[in-house]
């Protein structure tokens, strides 16, 4: 929402009470929008239509929704803060480093629950949402709006501590470790902590762009994995863990 120029006309927030529309399908200016990232990490021209789309991105072309989809965070750089008056942002400056984290179900959050509950990873039927636990309906109706058990509770805190350390451990300078010994861990845990494929993405930008999709990208890196996954981008099939 931060990053889109355009969006559907009924997402648009509520401004003094009313939505301009015309129909469903038409889009129109983003009074939300603040941000401006770099052309270069979506690929090529053609990339850029889709960059904030929730979709899968065209084949040579990655999006942030994919990048969220494998990884569960995006770090972006030199991204450009633009005025608005919606948020009251005078804007004209620009962030050295942005970090966004996510609860989309990902390689590296099946791994996770995998290696910390196993039992209840492959048979409770809760877990095939994790981490987000959203579009679940039980006998007890609940979902991660309205109301969640304490242990899946517990697990989605705790997994997102994890991705905090994801963070520190795969961003900071390792010769610092300023996690007590949690970034040790992380490279000893490679399964759960893809920091090669992260700095690899984050340390040349374009390389997705050169890629044939991140998919392949990625098993570039790793190598097949044990975990057959469907890769959100079109036509890709990849294995990870």
């Amino acid at each position: 929402m931060y990053f889109r120029p355009r969006i559907p006309w009924d997402a648009q927030p509520p401004i003094n009470g009313l939505i301009a529309c015309e129909n469903n399908i038409a889009e129109v200016d983003n009074p939300t929008r603040v941000l401006e990232v770099p052309s270069h990490y979506w690929g090529a021209e053609k990339c850029t239509a889709a960059a904030f789309r929730p979709e899968a991105p065209l084949t040579g072309c990655t999006n942030l929704w994919s990048i969220l989809m494998t990884f569960g965070m995006v770090h972006l750089k030199n991204v450009k803060v633009l005025p608005n008056a919606f948020f009251g942002i005078k804007g004209g400056y620009r962030l050295s480093s942005f970090t966004l984290t996510s609860q989309f179900r990902t390689p590296t959050a099946i791994a996770w629950l995998q290696m910390v509950h196993p039992n209840y990873a492959q048979k409770s039927p809760s877990a095939q949402t994790f981490p987000g636990y959203n579009h679940l309906m039980t006998t007890m109706e609940w979902n991660s709006l309205v109301l969640m058990p304490i242990w899946e509770a517990y697990l989605m805190q705790n997994y997102m501590s994890h991705m905090s350390t994801m963070v520190v451990c795969c961003l900071q300078d390792q010769s610092k470790d300023i996690t007590g010994g949690a970034c040790a861990w992380c490279r000893n845990h490679a399964q759960v902590c893809p920091c090669e494929a992260l700095q690899q993405m984050w340390m040349h930008s374009n390389t997705l762009s050169q890629a044939d999709d991140t998919g392949k990208l990625l098993e570039a890196i790793h190598g097949p994995r044990s975990i057959d996954i469907v890769y959100p981008t079109k036509g890709s099939t990849i294995t990870y863990h």
